[in-house]
């Protein structure tokens, strides 16, 4: 059965032959004209806006939370300030205080707990051994220690040592009086542990 040929097809039988070999001796005569479309306009911007960046609304009652972590935190004294600061790594400044504040995690919370519980204990040689546990952990260890300074209980940088750490975190937490545990305890609150 034979097709008719469609438009521009011719009929004549293909020749399935093996093609003239190519010789790269012979150097390359052809030439390509490559038209080239050069417009003395430059590119046009795209008109179209981008979109704004999504905003996040705050909702009123967060709006009422900041505004009584705000009140919360002028009323305090500078102590009280000074050791919120320490504990959270930030300057005393009231505004950033209250964003770190609402913004904190646990950990600065945990620091408080752990000095607090080391000075419910009694017995030197455990509470020794507890202070030694706190400076094994370097960050607790200087969450803890930046505690102490602020409160005016050690000065200069923990040692190096976790036995030298623990004991004196120990000897500081021994000087601890009434107003610096109602300092922690306040700061305990307004971190809103």
């Amino acid at each position: 059965m034979t097709y008719p040929a469609f438009e521009g097809q011719t009929t004549d039988p293909v020749d399935f032959a093996a093609p003239e070999p190519v010789s790269f001796d012979e150097p390359v005569t052809d030439d390509v004209e490559v038209e080239e479309e050069h417009t003395s306009e430059a590119p046009k911007k795209s008109s179209r806006r981008k979109a704004p960046a999504r905003t996040t609304r705050l909702t009123p009652a967060q709006v009422r939370r900041v505004l009584a972590q705000q009140e919360l935190i002028s009323e305090q004294d500078e102590n009280v300030l000074d050791v919120l600061a320490a504990v959270l790594g930030v300057t005393a400044d009231k505004d950033e205080l209250v964003v770190a504040t609402l913004t904190a995690t646990k950990a600065p919370a945990e620091a408080i707990t752990e000095l607090e519980a080391l000075a419910g204990v009694t017995n030197p040689y455990e509470k020794a051994l507890a202070a030694i546990g706190i400076a094994a952990d370097r960050d607790s260890a200087r969450r803890v220690w930046g505690l102490l300074g602020a409160l005016g209980k050690v000065e200069g940088s923990i040692p190096a040592k976790e036995a030298q750490a623990g004991v004196k975190i120990a000897e500081a937490v021994d000087a601890l009086d009434l107003e610096d545990l109602t300092a922690l305890a306040t700061v305990t609150e307004l971190l809103g542990a």
